[in-house]
């Protein structure tokens, strides 16, 4: 695999990033948090609520199946992380309302 990849390296382990360099890729560091850098003040404010498991007719699975569904595909490719971007893939993952990193 080759590729690049932006991220701020004070999120990486050296290990993490021996690896990606092992893997021909390129990182280069973001200089901070870019998220941060995109709300700048005009960010909400955290949800308060308190978190709930919608019920399997709702989810369609536990959310422990969900975790382990995204773990087996992992390993199927022998992948160390998972970055989970897309609106709708971050409603599929986590309908349950559960973060679970």
């Amino acid at each position: 695999m080759t590729g690049k990849l932006a991220l701020d390296l004070k999120t990486i382990s050296t290990l993490q990033f021996q690896q990606l360099n092992a893997e021909n890729i390129e990182v280069q560091d973001t200089a901070g948090n870019v998220i941060d850098n995109i709300w700048r003040s005009e960010r909400p404010l955290t949800p308060s609520n308190p978190v709930f498991v919608h019920d399997i007719e709702y989810a369609g699975q536990s959310w422990q199946e969900k975790v382990e569904s995204v773990r087996s595909e992992m390993a199927k490719h022998n992948a160390f992380c998972c970055v989970i971007a897309a609106l709708d893939e971050v409603a599929c993952e986590l309908v349950s309302k559960i973060c679970w990193f």
